[in-house]
């Protein structure tokens, strides 16, 4: 019993400090800050989101195009997939969805965010948290007792 009580408290722990870790800002060149570098999501329309902002005054409008993995395809939908900044201190919202499947285990993918003018690239991750059982295997044997 013991054991077990210590086993729980162990693992309560553990997903405490899990969540209390953010996920560091990001920047693309020196203009764009993306303030996560990871996000969380539950599989059948489990959403995150996170801010991208344009932090270094530019004399032209800076474009961002996000583009979800190619492979596995429809695993998450991203809103929006181009962003268009102008303002110094300008804020847009990305917002991620997971999407419903019946494969099973959680996935890890990523979002990559690409700036116009050679300005760089970045990519966000998204750890998919999956909503489908394990699925269970049964076989019969023949009753040795007849």
């Amino acid at each position: 019993m013991k054991n077990r009580l210590a086993l729980s408290w162990a693992v309560m722990l553990l997903a405490f400090a899990t969540a209390c870790v953010q996920a560091q800002a990001q920047t693309i060149s020196d203009s764009l800050e993306v303030s996560k570098s990871q996000v969380s999501v539950a599989e059948n329309g489990g959403t995150a989101t996170y801010i991208i902002k344009l932090i270094k005054e530019q004399r032209r409008v800076i474009a961002v195009r996000l583009t979800p993995p190619p492979h596995p395809s429809g695993l998450i939908k991203v809103v929006p997939t181009l962003m268009l900044f102008r303002d110094l201190g300008e804020e847009r919202i990305v917002t991620v969805t997971a999407i419903d499947n019946d494969d099973f285990g959680d996935r890890t993918v990523t979002v990559t965010h690409t700036a116009s003018g050679g300005k760089g690239a970045i990519s966000v991750e998204v750890r998919i948290k999956d909503d489908d059982a394990q699925p269970v295997s049964l076989s019969a044997a023949p009753n040795p007792v007849a």
